[in-house]
């Protein structure tokens, strides 16, 4: 920031600082900020340029068509850039179930019911898929992970 830049910065009284999107979002993938639309993702990410805003607290949402929404809440400090990493899920499409006659219905048999394994590395990662390397944060340590029922 240059000195005028400074100087005007601090008449208007409103610190400033940045967001930049950093991972994978879809084509034409939408920056809201506090409910207002900002631009397209990619435009404030590693292809384009940080997205100024004011300092203090400020939620973001992605939003693309076939993805769920994106949504975090961020503090931007004064004269600093935070960098966010995510990534926006596919819809998955809900199955159509048909239509089941009453007596068919019943409940269940405890033979029939298939426990799922939950996968889990204390104070890292839980969920119903083992995790890979790739998508656990810094500091994980998958020697730690277990296998529960």
């Amino acid at each position: 920031m240059s000195m005028a830049e400074s100087y005007l910065q601090r008449q208007r009284g409103t610190e400033r600082g940045s967001l930049m999107l950093q991972g994978d979002a879809p084509s034409g993938a939408q920056v809201y900020v506090d409910g207002h639309y900002a631009g397209l993702a990619a435009e404030f990410g590693v292809g384009g340029g940080a997205m100024n805003l004011d300092a203090g607290p400020h939620r973001i949402e992605l939003r693309a068509a076939g993805h769920e929404t994106l949504a975090f809440s961020v503090m931007i400090e004064p004269n600093s850039v935070v960098r966010y990493r995510g990534e926006m899920q596919p819809l998955t499409p809900k199955p159509v179930t048909p239509a089941v006659p009453p007596q068919a219905a019943a409940a269940p048999s405890a033979a029939a019911v298939v426990a799922k394994n939950i996968y889990v590395i204390p104070n890292c990662y839980a969920g119903d898929k083992p995790p890979s390397i790739a998508m656990l944060p810094k500091g994980c340590d998958v020697k730690k992970l277990q296998t529960r029922k």
